[in-house]
């Protein structure tokens, strides 16, 4: 994935709000409905290993600052959930079916609010 932000991975305060923004928009346009953990997991590796070939001591965004990012951005109606399901990738008993999200109208139309 080609992503125009990752050679100047944010820094500073809100920097990095901006990056996850562009990241899940362009990440929708170019693999279609997806589930937040895969998302959250593309993201990491995308910027870990930008941070890393720069030398920074420091990671990129946890699971928790992103879902609570991705959940804004749902409650906003940039993005919607799928109705189709797919099962847990483990099959414990107690975990819940992976739930998919897809750009809405608005999300896909106005890159500005991202």
């Amino acid at each position: 994935m080609v992503l125009h932000s990752v050679p100047g991975v944010p820094t500073g305060r809100g920097g990095m709000s901006a990056f996850l923004g562009s990241f899940t928009r362009t990440y929708l346009l170019e693999h279609g409905p997806s589930n937040p953990t895969d998302m959250h997991n593309a993201l990491r590796s995308i910027v870990d290993v930008a941070i890393t070939a720069k030398g920074r001591p420091w990671r990129s965004s946890t699971w928790g600052s992103y879902f609570n990012w991705f959940r804004m951005a749902h409650r906003l109606g940039l993005i919607e959930k799928v109705p189709e399901t797919q099962p847990p990738i483990r099959g414990e008993p107690f975990l819940t079916a992976r739930t998919f999200y897809q750009l809405t109208e608005l999300g896909r139309s106005r890159e500005d609010l991202w």
